[in-house]
């Protein structure tokens, strides 16, 4: 009986060891972004600061990793080595609930960079949407008869995926490669890319950013994505000054804002930070 009871504890050991190392293949942990990033292409450095990435292994042998991290406005990745001198173009597939469906869903969404830009949600492939520069997400840069890029930058915001972080949450999430008509490469290696039961996990770092803990006034921001105009439902007076920041870190703009009055922005399209002067708030939005 001593006999049979170890071995029965030995293979328990030992499913949990091989499964463990599964899910460990399988996950990727997302780091809190801390830079300040500019989606262009460009991989400058200190701009990915973070040395955790994904290999995304294609058949050739050759490797793409991919960097991610992300915020309380949204996911930010970047694709690098291996693309365009490839003939390779990346996508993203996200399974928001987690809920390992066979095939997409309406929780589940697809993003992809070639020469447009295009997403869909509950259905991979499908190019409906495709833009050049599509207005509730970026990537850059895009693919053309002189531009075959070999890395791309990616941000996609958690209002597009009518998504509320929780950094104890794991999302499902598939990464791939291809040329769109007889290669595709995934992360996970096996995946498949219109099957969400196949695809990995990811899991937030759980950087402290308190959002449990965030001001009791509740400053909304709209339209976001915006134009050239934007509001704010209320300002404290006690936050002091609105401070805008473009992409670079540089203060462009600073007032003292009116609730509900328009605030104008003259500037390139891009994502810029939004900051009360006394440090207590902060927001990106997206200008398209």
């Amino acid at each position: 009986m001593g006999s049979n009871f170890s071995m029965k504890t030995f293979y328990s050991l030992l499913i949990t060891i091989l499964t463990t190392g599964l899910w460990a293949q399988r996950t990727i942990v997302a780091e809190l972004n801390t830079s300040v990033k500019t989606i262009d292409g460009h991989f400058s450095p200190g701009e990915w600061p973070k040395p955790f990435s994904e290999e995304l292994l294609l058949r050739d042998g050759s490797k793409t990793e991919v960097y991610i991290e992300y915020d309380s406005t949204g996911l930010f990745l970047a694709f690098v080595n291996n693309l365009g001198s490839k003939v390779r173009f990346p996508e993203v597939n996200l399974d928001i609930a987690n809920n390992k469906a066979n095939a997409f869903d309406q929780d589940d969404w697809w993003f992809h960079v070639s020469a447009t830009d295009c997403e869909y949600q509950g259905m991979y492939g499908n190019y409906d949407s495709c833009q050049f520069v599509r207005p509730n997400w970026l990537a850059a840069p895009n693919f053309t008869r002189a531009q075959n890029p070999d890395t791309v930058e990616v941000y996609i915001p958690w209002t597009t995926l009518s998504y509320t972080l929780d950094e104890s949450d794991t999302l499902g999430i598939g990464l791939v490669s291809t040329n769109t008509f007889s290669q595709w490469d995934l992360w996970p290696a096996q995946a498949s890319e219109k099957d969400p039961s196949t695809w990995g996990n990811l899991v937030f770092r759980g950087g402290g950013l308190g959002l449990s803990n965030a001001p009791s006034v509740q400053v909304e921001v709209y339209p976001n994505p915006f134009q050239d105009q934007f509001r704010l439902n209320t300002w404290p007076m006690e936050w002091g000054f609105l401070q805008i920041y473009n992409a670079d870190g540089r203060l462009i703009k600073e007032l003292l804002p009116v609730p509900d009055e328009e605030i104008s922005l003259r500037a390139a399209k891009g994502l810029y930070t939004l900051k009360a002067s006394n440090g207590n708030w902060s927001k990106r939005i997206l200008m398209n």
